[in-house]
């Protein structure tokens, strides 16, 4: 009986044994693995993109590490290099999300990928041409510039607009980004019988100067309003124009459709009074509430609009959230765009469209071109 006894005992301490080594390599399995590594511009270059990134380490302490481009990009390739190296010798870094993928990345990267060709990369805003960046990045997230030009107009329509304002000056109207935009613009909004017109404003970068082009804004929208009415959107491809264009027309009435840099932060605050210090600075809900009020009492509400978060912050999160997905195996292969999908939307709240990038011909599945809808101050 002693033997039979310690037998069976023997046989459950196996039991035991073998089920807590199963249960302890399943728990290991499942357990996170991997981190993420974020990249962006440093906050003298472009404090949005930089606070996204700590917003994304706060939440994931353990699992995101932030790391910035040189100051000037242009000049210092070699640091660009030397940054994602860095990133590369971590064994424990999985993934990197560059947000914005800057000028020198395509570089930087190569140089990556020699020394580990399995992590995931996924480019932010990128601006280094398109066939480029699809040989280098398994995910390329950049907005629709061109749709919004179309988006603009059937915007400025359910607003309530009968005439169209687009502000602009040759320098920009060069780029294909602006001018294709403009064109989108023009043609929607004649389909749709909106009254479109071009107003040549000052660059900012003549010899008038940023005060000049503000000078202009703030004479020419009270003038605009007097000749075509109150139903009159306005639209500028320029961030100088944005802070006089905003408050012109919520003190004359007018309808605002979308920032050229489209946030709840740009230009309304200051153009508004909003006090936008301290940790209100980047609290999107905050913003949008304060924004609304103001329009409350300048009897413009339902007349200005904008997108619901802006665009860095919304490419941080999903780069982010995507790579730590995919590390953990909740995503279907490298790119999945279903997934990216429902991450924007339940980030910003609204619909999100994305189409592939084409470019002379070719369709680049890895390429996203993504939008938002807007929302309604």
């Amino acid at each position: 009986m002693k033997r039979c006894g310690f037998a069976v005992l023997s046989v459950c301490f196996l039991v035991l044994a073998f089920a807590f080594v199963t249960v302890g390599s399943a728990l290991v399995e499942a357990a996170p693995v991997g981190k993420v590594a974020i990249v962006t511009n440093t906050v003298s270059s472009n404090e949005e993109e930089y606070r996204s990134a700590q917003v994304a380490m706060e939440k994931y302490p353990d699992r995101v590490v932030h790391r910035t481009w040189p100051d000037n990009v242009a000049k210092e390739q070699e640091q660009m290099i030397t940054v994602l190296q860095k990133i590369g010798a971590d064994p424990s870094i999985k993934a990197v999300v560059l947000n914005q993928a800057s000028p020198g990345s395509n570089a930087a990267v190569d140089k990556l990928r020699e020394i580990r060709d399995d992590m995931l990369i996924i480019y932010c805003n990128y601006s280094e041409n398109a066939p480029d960046v699809a040989k280098r990045a398994d995910i390329g997230l950049l907005g629709n510039s061109m749709e919004m030009g179309t988006r603009i107009a059937i915007q400025a329509k359910k607003l309530g607009a009968k005439t169209l304002i687009h502000y602009s000056f040759p320098r920009h109207l060069s780029i294909p980004i602006f001018s294709v935009r403009r064109d989108n613009m023009k043609k929607k909004a004649e389909e749709l019988g909106l009254t479109f017109l071009e107003v040549t404003a000052p660059d900012p970068m003549s010899d008038a100067g940023v005060s000049g082009t503000q000078q202009f804004i703030m004479e020419d929208v009270p003038k605009k309003i007097n000749e075509y009415g109150k139903d009159t959107a306005f639209n500028g491809t320029n961030c100088a124009q944005q802070i006089p264009m905003i408050k012109q027309v919520a003190d004359l009435g007018g309808i605002y459709v979308v920032p050229c840099c489209p946030s709840p932060f740009h230009g309304f605050p200051t153009a508004l009074g909003i006090d936008a210090s301290g940790d209100k600075k980047y609290d999107v809900e905050y913003i949008i509430g304060a924004t609304r009020e103001k329009l409350k009492e300048k009897g413009v509400l339902g007349r200005f609009s904008n997108l619901p978060v802006p665009g860095a912050l919304l490419l941080s999160h999903t780069g982010v959230e995507y790579a730590l997905m995919w590390m953990d195996g909740k995503t279907n292969g490298k790119m999945d765009d279903a997934v990216l999908k429902k991450l924007m939307e339940d980030f910003a709240g609204v619909q999100v469209d994305f189409e592939k990038l084409q470019d002379s011909g070719v369709v680049y599945d890895n390429l996203l071109l993504y939008i938002m809808d807007f929302i309604v101050y």
